[in-house]
């Protein structure tokens, strides 16, 4: 008996000198040890308690070295979060662009077009949506209204080299027999200020031989820094066709040696000619020339630019003012994407000009037509841009 008050005391966390509760009436004939059991205080009859779970022993390999990796059997820990950390890596100064350059358009959809950027009276962006032509080389576009808006100055003053104001007339520069959208985008292009991102360089032309076609010559027109660089890069991009170096400006056209590996250009002779705007005027007029062939209309005479000699340039043909078809291209020569390129791009430098058969240019596509574009900018640009 006094085991068992014992074994009760340190069960109930009592005090040795704490007296017990008595038993219930019905229970004082019974045994204390009965007793117990009816208010289950034995310590068999306690409902089984929670056990921690048991880590199974780790296994080991066939010489008993337990694993060094990571073990399997517990939870994997809760995984903190990292913000990310901004990249360490070094950047090539050299082959990485400071900031990023305006995106030079490479081919010109056929569907293309877009809302006019001309102005309402309020001074609102127009809201009119106009198709692109084919003689459309990206850029801007503008509604029939907007195109007659852009006709009716007669020229705009601009600015020479050291800063004198001078007047300007369009006739003095832009044929009369350019279509009216062309003859609207290239006035916009000369009454623009020189941008800051517009650089100093030069126009090439290539011929893009093809031997099998008879009927046309494929030029291309391009700008650059570097001629010789350029005229490397162009030769491993498309290799189907031989291409030939025809000129480049400022340079003396078709006169200095033109085979690969003996061009040799003068570095100072750019300055001043703002590659960027010269190239946009020379496209804007080729692709017209190039689709609506005036030079094949008998009389047919170049174009002269310069100032004061707008009223010397008559036109003695019978072109329509309505745009012509199938003369040539002046998007993309062909107007179907390289063969040559895994991008399949449309070189939108590249015009198409269908030969002349007979009189005095005949042969003289690139001389009578070209040369003469890129030489008369290629002056505006340096003398007023």
């Amino acid at each position: 008996m006094g085991k068992t008050k014992q074994w009760l005391i340190n069960f109930l966390d009592l005090n040795e000198h704490t007296p017990l509760p008595p038993p219930p009436e019905k229970w004082q004939d019974q045994s204390l040890d009965n007793a117990f059991n009816k208010l289950s205080l034995n310590p068999d009859n306690r409902p089984p308690q929670p056990q921690r779970p048991t880590r199974p022993p780790r296994k080991s390999d066939d010489h008993g070295r337990r694993p060094s990796g990571p073990s399997h059997d517990r939870p994997p820990r809760r995984q903190s979060y990292d913000a990310p950390r901004p990249s360490t890596a070094t950047v090539d100064t050299q082959s990485t662009p400071t900031k990023p350059g305006r995106k030079r358009a490479s081919s010109v959809p056929a569907d293309a077009g877009g809302q006019c950027a001309g102005r309402t009276k309020k001074g609102d962006r127009c809201g009119r949506q106009v198709k692109a032509s084919p003689l459309w080389m990206g850029g801007d576009l503008y509604c029939f209204q907007h195109q007659k808006d852009l006709l009716q100055p007669s020229g705009f003053y601009g600015h020479t080299v050291d800063g004198a104001d001078v007047w300007i007339k369009f006739e003095d520069y832009i044929p009369s027999w350019l279509q009216p959208e062309t003859q609207a985008l290239l006035r916009v292009e000369m009454a623009k200020a020189r941008s800051k991102a517009d650089e100093e360089g030069y126009i090439y032309v290539f011929e893009i031989r093809d031997p099998a076609d008879k009927d046309h010559v494929q030029l291309k027109v391009g700008r650059t820094v570097n001629v010789v660089k350029r005229l490397n890069e162009w030769g491993k991009q498309c290799g189907s066709k031989e291409q030939v170096l025809r000129g480049w400006f400022p340079g003396k056209l078709n006169e200095e040696s033109l085979l690969k590996g003996t061009v040799v250009v003068e570095e100072d002779a750019k300055k001043d000619v703002w590659c960027h705007r010269l190239e946009r005027l020379i496209h804007l007029e080729l692709a017209d020339i190039a689709v609506n062939a005036p030079y094949l209309e008998a009389g047919w005479k170049p174009f002269v630019k310069g100032k004061g000699k707008g009223k010397k340039n008559t036109l003695a043909t019978t072109v329509s003012p309505k745009m012509m078809k199938g003369a040539g291209k002046g998007n993309g020569g062909s107007g179907l994407p390289c063969k040559d390129c895994t991008c399949r791009t449309v070189h939108k430098e590249i015009f198409e000009f269908q030969r002349v058969k007979s009189g005095p240019y005949k042969g003289r596509e690139f001389d009578a037509i070209v040369k003469r574009i890129v030489d008369d900018w290629g002056e505006f640009v340096r003398t007023y841009v």
